[in-house]
């Protein structure tokens, strides 16, 4: 594997008080891997279960040399990358970014600032596999993806500080966001050429089975966001936050949503009485928060009936008719934010200069409009459908400590010890169905998300060998059952007397 990496940063400021600051990287990386995939799906799990010791490895009346390459238990063979096969991922990235910042001079402490960005990564999958493993002559695959996306925001800080003891701090600005990917993808086989790529457009036409190239994601998120910090003495602290958010993943009469916050917080370990009375704490500061977040994490256009034309599809005779169109996606227009209402109450603290430090917080969130897919009924031909199932409630605790146990400043060497628990439950409060079954799992109020939906079971009796639930179910005594049986016995030995 080969890989390249370049930096470039740059600050300058071309007029008074205001600054321009490029930065640009650029990657790039040539991996030529062994065909196959990673782990005990690879080359290792083929070797552990198929390669047996005694397989020979080479042949020398086959043409390619090796003994038997297309049964796939030579792994010599699967892994030529010379001769056999094929399996090469170049990639590019660019990252750029341009930020601009002005200190507005008739305004103090008031900044107006800018950023734009761009990311765009491009890779080439080039997969190629010998006649002489692949039954249907040689095959090759080319993959091209590129992902792009762009990034801007432009916002205004202003800070204030008055009558000594109170900091004020406010933010304004609006952020845009577009990504967009795009794929092309060519499979061939039965190659003409010795080279391991598909051939020119002057290749016969019999040898591409399939060729398609599609846009195959775009989103695009737009924010107006405003924020407001205010501390008294550095102890008692107010923070305030609203922001509206639009995405593209919901239709037009759906997309935008407000969301806010408020946090208070007092730093305890800062009032005299606690320095006097609790000397061993080098902080200690009560907080607490109630906001309203969103969620929009869903593939792009759920709101929209999605078609494709396939060849494969076609009912009848595909030499009629050049393809079939089905649907993909069956769109709920009514689908939203899935919003989470949360409440944080939690205890921050350190002792002895920071060596312990760690925090204790209660956490509950009310999660509505919850965003799940579900399984649709097999005469379907669309799997899965997207919906907002409303109201799951989420609560718990969660504690963490962390401890410096070793700093050396001299030699360098510094051991720190992490360790957090917790405790999480969720509960599915209100749903618009009684219950909703997706395979193994069932979505049903009162109980948590994704419960498994098995058969109850009590057990077996040893005695009659029947489930011990039914027997609870339709009353049926231990009893009872044994008498019959007992009976059952008797009469059986009768008969055999008579017959003798």
């Amino acid at each position: 594997m080969t890989s390249l990496l370049g930096r470039f940063n740059m600050s300058f400021e071309p007029i008074k008080n205001f600054t321009i600051a490029p930065k640009m990287s650029m990657g790039y990386t040539d991996n030529n891997q062994p065909r196959g995939r990673n782990g005990w799906g690879g080359g290792f799990g083929n070797a552990f279960t198929n390669s047996l010791p005694w397989f020979p490895k080479t042949n020398s009346n086959h043409p390619s040399g090796y003994w038997n390459p297309m049964s796939k238990y030579n792994i010599a063979a699967n892994m030529d990358n010379d001769a056999m096969t094929l399996d090469r991922l170049l990639s590019y990235r660019s990252m750029t970014n341009v930020e601009f910042e002005w200190r507005v001079p008739m305004i103090k402490n008031l900044k107006i600032r800018s950023e734009s960005g761009m990311d765009y990564i491009s890779s080439k999958k080039d997969i190629w596999t010998s006649q002489y493993l692949n039954r249907d002559g040689s095959q090759a695959i080319t993959d091209i993806n590129g992902k792009r996306t762009l990034n801007y925001n432009l916002y205004a800080n202003y800070d204030k500080s008055f009558m000594k003891n109170h900091t004020m701090n406010f933010t304004l600005g609006k952020e845009y966001q577009a990504d967009r990917n795009n794929r092309t993808f060519i499979k061939a086989e039965n190659m003409t050429t010795i080279y391991k790529e598909i051939g020119s457009d002057r290749s016969p036409a019999e040898d591409i089975r399939e060729a398609n190239s599609y846009m195959s994601y775009e989103e695009y998120l737009r924010s107006y966001f405003a924020r407001a910090n205010y501390d008294f003495k550095k102890k008692y602290l107010l923070s305030m936050s609203c922001r509206r958010d639009g995405s593209s993943k919901f239709d037009n009469s759906l997309r935008w949503h407000t969301f806010s916050a408020l946090g208070l917080g007092w730093l305890m370990s800062e009032e005299q009485f606690f320095k006097e009375n609790m000397p061993l704490f080098s902080k200690l500061q009560l907080r607490a928060s109630y906001g309203e977040t969103g969620n929009k994490s869903i593939e792009s256009s759920r709101f929209a009936n999605i078609y494709t034309n396939k060849l494969d599809d076609v009912y009848g005779n595909d030499d009629l008719i050049s393809g079939a169109t089905i649907i993909t996606n069956i769109g709920n227009p009514l689908l939203t934010w899935e919003t989470t209402n949360s409440l944080d109450i939690g205890i921050d603290w350190s002792i002895k200069k920071n060596r312990y430090q760690g925090s204790i917080v209660y956490f509950y969130q009310k999660v509505t409009y919850l965003l799940l897919e579900t399984e649709m009924p097999p005469s379907s031909t669309v799997k899965n459908y997207w919906d907002n199932i409303r109201d799951m409630r989420n609560s718990g605790f969660e504690f963490n400590i962390t401890s410096v146990n070793i700093d050396k400043e001299k030699s360098g060497f510094r051991w720190i010890t992490d360790f957090n628990f917790s405790i999480n439950g969720n509960k599915l409060l209100y749903m618009d169905e009684k219950r909703k079954i997706s395979g193994r799992n069932i979505l049903k109020v009162g109980e948590e998300i994704n419960t498994i939906y098995m058969a109850e079971s009590a057990g077996v009796d040893r005695e009659t060998g029947l489930d011990m639930k039914l027997m609870r179910i339709y009353g049926i005594k231990k009893i009872k059952l044994l008498k019959q049986a007992k009976l059952f016995l008797q009469q059986k030995r009768m008969l055999k007397k008579i017959e003798l």
